[in-house]
């Protein structure tokens, strides 16, 4: 197990070993707990029947056999539990903080707010001995929600869990310490109809449904489906690109195409779309069953020489087992051509983005390239739709004023580091995930035909780079990226332009792009 945990143990040590969760409602949960799983959980007390914690051990042995310290005992004082998770219907949540007050311990209770709503999602922090009165009162006005949390929500979720488990720990955050200990903040409103990635913590004082969350005009809900049949390429499966995939395979997509030539090791699995029973084979094989296997059965035609194998079920996957190579690039062309998606999700994180990018450019492919900086502390993403003229990957790319940047990681200290590198590592699922989860978001609305307001903004201000940020640092210049909440994503582009050479046409898209003058701090 020590390989296992080898590429999170920088940033975690041995995370959640020690800490004990209990759960209320595990179809609401348990897509939490599979996150903080990554984090080092293995201890579980449960509060219903022993057949639901059967039923998630058998989930979580599935995807780690490896593992032989799973723990599941029934609540009693001896085991109090160190957090409590409650995530789905307003009377569920009111069961939750009653529990919470009764046996004296933090939970964690969350739910998607129901449309219309000024907001996607609400989560709530219950300390032991707090007067939860206006907790409960604003519990009794929801109303009852229709939809599932969408991945980057499950994510910031997991994010807070995490801190609530870690705090007063070397690795307690700063950040969440200073917004609930400090300022005193309880809830955290998230997402709204204006930006999907809004950022509210408040407290549950100044909650209420009629006057401040609820709203009367009707509004349109997210819908994870697209309308017409879609066909997406992956090029890069690691962490990033294999829980992009994830995500939009609950969108049922239609087509994937999967790229990349690495195989299964043994420490991916904790921070991957991928099993420790699939240590060995090719990502992409890999990949493509668990897409499929995660709702029907399947079948795979073997792959001719210098062709994907095929697997299909209720959808068809390509899957291209094949280095990519920035020494290959008219081959990657014509491979862009033959594949001809409806979008593609580039996540290799080497300089290899750039030659994707160009080569989708060229093909007017729409496009995404993602990637997370230094432990996943922040995420990058950039979009392009090049039949509607917005700014490309190298319009943006290295031209930005994103405002200061955080202290370097001690991995980046230790190193001279080149794009080459993969740099988001080490990190753990719950950072990776949450921004697999906002990709996953701007890829459906990228394949949408009817487009949503913001995303329309965006596309017409040239505003396609997206930063977001799992934690935030306070530098002598200010918020690092302008980010002062975690969870926060803000959109550059056009508008933050800066070059010190003269003005000139993309090489890429031909753009001409006017710089504008920024300080170098």
């Amino acid at each position: 197990m020590q390989s296992y945990f080898s590429r999170i143990e920088p940033v975690l040590g041995s995370g959640l070993a020690d800490k004990r969760v209990a759960w209320l409602n595990l179809e609401g949960c348990k897509p939490v707990i599979e996150l903080l799983v990554g984090c080092r959980l293995r201890r579980f007390v449960w509060l219903e029947t022993a057949e639901e914690a059967q039923q998630l051990e058998e989930v979580l042995r599935q995807h780690n056999h490896f593992e032989d310290g799973w723990e599941f005992q029934p609540f009693s004082p001896e085991n109090s539990p160190d957090l409590l998770l409650v995530g789905g219907s307003p009377r569920v949540m009111l069961t939750g903080l009653q529990l919470a007050q009764v046996w004296q311990i933090p939970a964690l209770l969350f739910s998607k707010l129901p449309a219309p709503s000024n907001y996607e999602a609400v989560v709530l922090v219950c300390w032991p001995r707090a007067d939860l009165e206006a907790e409960r009162k604003f519990l009794e006005q929801l109303p009852e929600p229709t939809e599932k949390l969408e991945a980057g929500v499950i994510a910031q979720v997991a994010a807070i869990a995490k801190a609530l488990l870690l705090d007063h720990s070397p690795y307690a955050r700063p950040d969440y310490n200073h917004l609930f200990n400090v300022l005193g903040y309880t809830v955290l409103l998230l997402g709204s109809p204006e930006w999907p990635w809004q950022v509210c913590f408040t407290k549950a004082s100044q909650l209420n449904w009629s006057s401040g969350i609820g709203q009367e005009k009707s509004r349109s809900s997210f819908s994870l489906q697209i309308p017409t049949p879609k066909h997406v390429a992956i090029f890069g499966c690691g962490g990033l690109g294999s829980l992009i995939a994830k995500e939009l395979n609950v969108a049922e997509v239609e087509r994937f195409s999967l790229l990349d030539s690495g195989k299964v090791q043994i420490f991916h699995p904790v921070r991957q779309f991928y099993h420790t029973s699939q240590l060995g084979q090719p990502k992409v094989y890999a990949l493509a069953e668990n897409l499929l296997s995660q709702n029907y059965s399947f079948q795979h035609y073997p792959a001719k020489l210098g062709q994907p194998r095929i697997y299909q079920g209720h959808q068809t996957i390509a899957s291209y087992n094949l280095r990519l190579n920035d020494n290959w690039i008219e081959a990657l062309e014509d491979l862009v051509t033959e594949i001809q998606p409806d979008l593609a999700v580039v996540t290799t994180g080497t300089d290899l983005d750039y030659y994707l990018a160009r080569a989708l450019q060229r093909a007017k492919i729409p496009y995404l390239v993602a990637r997370c900086y230094p432990r996943a502390r922040y995420f990058e993403l950039i979009f392009s739709l090049p039949a509607e003229g917005t700014p490309c990957f190298d319009c943006l790319r290295g031209h930005l004023y994103t405002g200061p940047h955080p202290g370097l990681t001690e991995e980046e200290a230790a190193r001279y580091e080149r794009a080459i590198t993969l740099e988001a590592e080490p990190a753990t699922l719950v950072e990776t995930s949450r921004a697999a989860g906002v990709a996953a978001r701007l890829g459906l609305e990228m394949l949408k035909p009817l487009k949503v307001s913001w995303f329309q903004e965006l596309v017409q201000e040239g505003q396609t780079c997206l930063i977001g940020a799992n934690e935030t640092h306070f530098t002598p210049e200010g918020w690092a990226y302008g980010l002062s909440l975690p969870g926060q994503v803000a959109a550059f582009g056009l508008a933050q332009l800066f070059d010190s050479q003269q003005t000139r046409p993309c090489h890429t898209c031909g753009r001409v792009n006017l710089p504008l003058s920024y300080p170098h701090s």
